[in-house]
């Protein structure tokens, strides 16, 4: 047969030698040319080239859909956060089960002991690549190193093990832990067979400059970044790596650099928000730079005015606040940020610097009041992930109480001086205050109005100008056919708020304080009043008799309101000296309330105060005087003596009345249910006497409050450091205790209540005491709180235990076991024969409070027993046994 004659017969027999081809090569067990040539050629192009397509694909959805935060030092590389991962999951998934398909089907491994030849298929090298940085973008660390490393360890080729490195680097950096990623760079700079190609440099030049970042080691961090620059070709990205290098030159301080990579990053023409943030950057720089700050002007408001820049009309004007603030020109850089805040459309994180800046500057001037209305907003919008952002909130927190405190001395003060009108007077005040409190919010509907305006032309223009705004749902409220007006102005510029009255700052602030919000005309006026008075309703604060049942018309009502202005302005002093190191402020606070109440339960205290202050502050006219009142009409309380005695004072630690103060107010507020000021004052402590033992008092203070008000999480986090940072006494034990509780209430199901015919009256167990001879110690007093002298048994007890008992480095502490009485620890005693020494100490001297306390009792007691003391009729028992054991 010829050719000619069989032509199907010849076919066949091509056909079937290709199946028998086929076959054969698709055994992962023979480790031949022909074996590797088609495992390689269907890796490549039926599995590796689709999955490594389908990532890029991904990959690059996730870096076109990511927003930077220019106020940020740029993330080289851009991974999702925790928030949207799920949504890019599946995708991904998808790529690794394609890319262990490839792994699967033509890895080649030894025909006996079923291991992988590492160098007999090219690709399954890069598809385990792909695996891992699948898991990577999907957070998945674990998985993702897991498959870095195979690659790293298996295959001896540099063009495969390094970059498994490079990959694993990467992961390292993203999960923090640079030590390994150092490790790594350290390996490689021992080795000389590094991939000779621009890809691999450039990728090992910014993952090291990522880890440089990272460690905050901006000078290295600019040498790797810029041997990267080099080697990148695509704009795109070369422009994001000349921005981020700008804004590390700008944490050096190099700011002429900065200006010239931010100008080579415009050049480049890189998109708008960069283009833009770009801008706003160099106008920064010209101002470190001390350049003519006219010309920045001059084009910072030219830009405010171009329509293509609605959507930035806030940044500009933040910036233009920071160009003439430099210049001294503050009120024009407050009209400035009050307009940045008045133009924000959708950018929070702006809205919050423009707040928190303008917070600032009324902070600098004094002018709290302003400061606490800012801070509060900034903190309203500020992330949590912002660098100072608890330094913010504690300022905040600051302020707000001294605010709360202004508040209550003017709202006191006005009620005071109604009280003393005749009615016909009262009457007439009221109806005035009522009118104005009308106009005044006409007034801030007007001016709601007016910022909506601006609002509205702001979208209008920035959809003139086809500019992509943050969030397509930010402008859906203009619709007067979706939602309320009131509504949707209150949402945009406060944000979701707590449901509760009085939620508007004008009405936060009695209006009597004559405190005026900088933005009250931010607030949109509730359109349920309107509703009520249409329905002939009057609102309740619109009516005199709303103002007239809290004017304390009879003596006892008088005597309340004075004693809470009395209460409110000595706090006050307290927040300024010790919150805001503002001791102008302390003494003229304190020296109003001895003018206008100057016989108040604090006289004594704040001569003393006074007396410290003004020496402090350098003027001994002033600081002599209040010492003088105290040595010549006061020579026998504890303050002439602390003045009068050098030897009394020497024992005394610097500054331990200082902090026994604070921590006396702190436990003041405590007990006044005051938890909010509680948490600001120990964290306020923290920074102040963190070296000092009686931290723990506060750290403790701390926890409670946090139980007070329900802040459970925090609650538990607070009792574990105290556990941790306190490892011996009592208050560890105390912590440890309440740890033990929550625990024991998580791990448990509370049983459904059951009712039944009659209820059993429990009979008093009394604890297992133990009073064990080598155990810790503790000295405890019990006495009535009726007629006692709280300050002065606490100094008295501190400075004995001080000048006595030094070297046992002791500490004062109280428990609460009883609402009559008040009870104090002195602890911790290294054992029984220390403890009794104490207490014998004490009743060796019959008269030592003799008027300052009574119906004392005291005792020792252990670690281990006063756990056991859980109020008035443990302790009874207690003494009861101390007693019995003692004779």
């Amino acid at each position: 047969m010829n050719k000619k004659q069989h032509p199907y017969l010849l076919s066949g027999l091509m056909i079937g030698l290709v199946l028998s081809l086929f076959i054969s090569a698709c055994t992962t067990k023979k480790n031949t040319f022909r074996h590797r040539a088609w495992h390689n050629v269907n890796a490549h192009y039926n599995g590796y080239f689709l999955a490594d397509e389908a990532a890029k694909i991904t990959i690059a959805k996730i870096e076109t859909t990511h927003k930077d935060d220019f106020s940020e030092l740029l993330p080289i590389f851009i991974y999702p956060d925790k928030e949207n991962v799920e949504g890019y999951s599946g995708d991904f998934d998808s790529v690794i089960k394609q890319a262990s398909s490839v792994v699967h089907r033509h890895t080649i491994v030894n025909a006996r002991s079923k291991v992988e030849i590492a160098d007999a298929g090219k690709w399954i090298d890069d598809t385990y690549i792909i695996i891992g940085k699948s898991n990577l973008y999907k957070r998945e660390y674990a998985a993702a190193l897991e498959s870095f490393e195979y690659v790293s360890k298996k295959y001896p080729e540099p063009e495969a093990k390094y970059p498994g490195m490079l990959w694993m680097m990467r992961t390292f950096n993203e999960l923090k832990t640079l030590d390994k990623t150092e490790t790594i760079l350290d390996d490689l700079r021992n080795v000389e067979d590094l991939p000779d190609n621009r890809k691999f440099s450039r990728d090992l030049a910014l993952i090291t400059a990522d880890y440089h970042i990272k460690r905050k080691s901006y000078q290295q961090a600019i040498t790797s970044l810029e041997g990267a620059i080099e080697l990148t070709r695509k704009k795109q990205k070369k422009a994001r790596y000349l921005f981020l290098l700008a804004q590390l030159y700008e944490q050096q301080n190099s700011f002429d650099d900065a200006l010239n990579k931010y100008d080579e990053t415009l050049k480049l023409h890189p998109n708008y928000d960069m283009t833009f943030n770009a801008e706003m950057k160099k106008a920064y720089m010209y101002i470190a730079s001390g350049q003519d700050s006219k010309s920045i002007q001059k084009h910072l408001l030219k830009m405010a005015k171009d329509g293509k820049n609605a959507e930035y009309r806030d940044q500009i004007y933040y910036v233009l606040a920071q160009v003439v603030e430099k210049d001294g020109q503050t009120e024009l850089a407050m009209t400035y940020l009050k307009q940045s805040i008045e133009n924000s459309i959708s950018n929070q994180p702006q809205k919050a610097l423009s707040f928190l800046k303008l917070g600032q500057m009324h902070y600098k001037q004094q002018d709290y009041v302003r400061a606490e209305l800012n801070y509060d907003s900034a903190v309203t919008f500020l992330s949590e992930d912002y660098p100072d952002y608890n330094k913010v909130k504690t300022t905040q927190k600051n302020l707000s109480g001294l605010v709360e405190n202004l508040n209550t001395i003017a709202l006191q003060d006005s009620l005071q001086v109604l009280a003393l009108m005749t009615p016909k007077e009262r009457k007439k005040a009221i109806n005035n205050h009522i009118k104005i409190l009308q106009e005044k919010e006409l007034a801030e509907d007007a001016e709601a109005k007016r910022l909506a305006a601006i609002r509205e032309q702001n979208v209008a223009d920035t959809k003139s100008a086809n500019v992509k705004k943050t969030s397509s749902k930010a402008w859906y409220f203009y619709n007067p056919k979706t939602v309320e007006f009131g509504k949707s102005e209150f949402q945009n510029l406060w944000g979701d708020r707590k449901l509760e009255d009085n939620w508007r700052r004008s009405d936060k602030i009695q209006n009597d304080a004559g405190a005026d919000d900088d933005f009250a005309g931010d607030e949109e006026r509730d359109d349920s009043n309107d509703e009520k008075e249409q329905n002939g309703v009057t609102e309740e604060k619109y009516t005199a008799e709303f103002y007239l049942k809290d004017i304390p018309l009879k003596k006892e009502e008088l005597d309340a309101s004075i004693a809470k202005s009395i209460e409110a302005y000595y706090n006050v002093g307290l927040i300024y000296k010790e919150q805001f190191a503002n001791n102008q402020k302390s003494v003229e606070t304190f020296e109003e309330l001895l003018k206008r109440y100057p016989d108040n339960k604090y006289q004594l205290t704040i001569y003393y105060q006074l007396y410290r202050t003004y020496l402090s502050m350098g003027n001994k006219t002033k600081s002599n005087y209040y010492k003088n009142i105290l040595l010549n009409k006061h020579p026998n309380t504890t303050y002439a003596k602390l003045i009068q005695s050098p030897n009394y004072v020497n024992n005394i630690a610097a500054d331990k009345d200082e902090v026994e103060a604070f921590y006396g107010a702190t436990f003041t507020a405590y007990k006044n249910k005051q938890f909010q000021q509680v948490i600001i004052n120990s964290t306020r402590a923290d920074s102040l006497y963190g070296a000092n033992a009686i931290i723990q008092k506060f750290d403790y203070l701390r926890a409670l409050s946090y139980g007070e008000t329900h802040q459970d999480s925090l609650f538990k986090e607070a009792l574990t450091k105290i556990v941790a940072k306190h490892p011996q006494g009592a208050i560890k034990e105390e912590a440890q205790t309440l740890l033990d509780l929550l625990d024991k209430q998580t791990h448990e199901v509370t049983p459904p209540p059951i009712v039944k015919d009659s209820v059993e009256v429990p009979v008093p167990v009394r604890p297992n005491f133990t009073f064990e001879d080598e155990a810790p110690y503790n000295w405890v007093i019990s006495f009535s709180k009726d007629s006692a002298h709280l300050d002065k048994f606490t100094l008295l007890l501190e400075n004995i235990t001080l000048q006595y008992f030094k070297k046992d480095s002791l500490q004062i502490d109280s428990i609460s076991v009883d609402s009559l009485r008040y009870t104090f620890v002195v602890k911790t005693f290294k054992n029984k024969a220390h403890g009794l020494k104490y207490y014998q100490f004490y009743k060796a001297k019959p008269t030592l409070f003799v008027g300052v306390i009574n119906e004392e009792q005291s005792c020792i007691v252990s670690n281990k027993d006063l756990a056991l003391i859980t109020d008035s009729t443990t302790l009874a028992q207690y003494f009861t046994f101390f007693a019995r054991k003692n004779d």
